[in-house]
């Protein structure tokens, strides 16, 4: 592990240093290499090469997918390139709801790190523009989607769930977490339903919350821990979710979870 790690680093300084001459062809491999290996700012960096074109020829469908590759791992700048991306083609259903939501998650990173007040207020502006629209996207794909599983159109209201959860559905992370977890419209996948149910928990859903309680206390999708189904319970507790205070209350009778 230590070997691969030093030969990322090499590698990754050999890329910086032809970047910084400017000897694209060069650097090329070297940032592939790396961004491979799944570092973002490598990743960032290879996307940014093919779109612009440097040291290979320009590949903005390429460049589109480590984008967000790098995205996926919370890169600022590469946050922000997918939502201007996206915005490059409002027309599209549903583009402006999913840059809303980068530019979301990039605000959210903002209010809890060391940012200047401008760049702040920068990206607030962007997201007021085009707020009315993204929302009314997001609750239009939601609603399709229930329509679809209250007709028992389960592969299509999955495939519709999915699409308006990446517009930053809370609704929609939380029922197509469940259909998963249910096997419905496709194989059950306790893995990915957790994922998606914990971010919705994560988004203040507390039904969300109970439910990822319950999966960690009976290791559906990950190891099976009283601690953590413990901490998920007291969260949608808080809110008032009658079934996790009861849970609540069990756990902290026998012990559970408890250190």
């Amino acid at each position: 592990m230590g070997l691969f790690k030093d030969n990322s680093e090499k590698t990754w300084e050999k890329a910086l240093k032809a970047l910084e001459k400017e000897k694209w062809a060069k650097a090329l491999p070297f940032v592939k290499k790396v961004a491979d290996e799944g570092l973002s700012s490598a990743q960032y960096q290879y996307a940014l090469l093919l779109e612009q074109g440097l040291g290979t020829a320009p590949n903005a469908a390429e460049a589109a997918l480590w984008y967000e590759k790098a995205a996926q791992q919370k890169h600022l700048k590469a946050m922000l390139t997918m939502a201007r991306l996206l915005l490059q083609s409002p027309e599209t259903y549903g583009n402006t709801a999913k840059a809303y939501t980068w530019y979301q998650t990039v605000y959210e990173i903002m209010e809890n790190r060391f940012f200047a007040d401008s760049e702040r207020d920068d990206l607030q502006s962007k997201m007021e523009a085009i707020q009315e629209k993204a929302l009314d996207e997001r609750q239009t794909a939601t609603d399709r989607a229930h329509e679809a599983y209250e007709a028992e159109d389960y592969e299509t209201a999955l495939t519709l769930f999915s699409e308006a959860a990446q517009m930053g559905s809370e609704n929609a992370m939380l029922s197509y977490g469940i259909m998963l977890a249910k096997g419905q419209g496709a194989a059950r996948d306790y893995g990915r339903a957790f994922r998606y149910i914990k971010k919705a928990a994560q988004k203040g859903s507390a039904y969300a919350q109970f439910l990822c309680g319950d999966m960690c206390l009976y290791g559906m999708g990950m190891e099976e821990s009283a601690e953590h189904a413990l901490k998920f319970y007291l969260q949608a507790a808080y809110w008032g979710n009658a079934d996790a205070q009861y849970q609540c209350g069990c756990m902290y009778h026998e012990r559970q979870g408890l250190p």
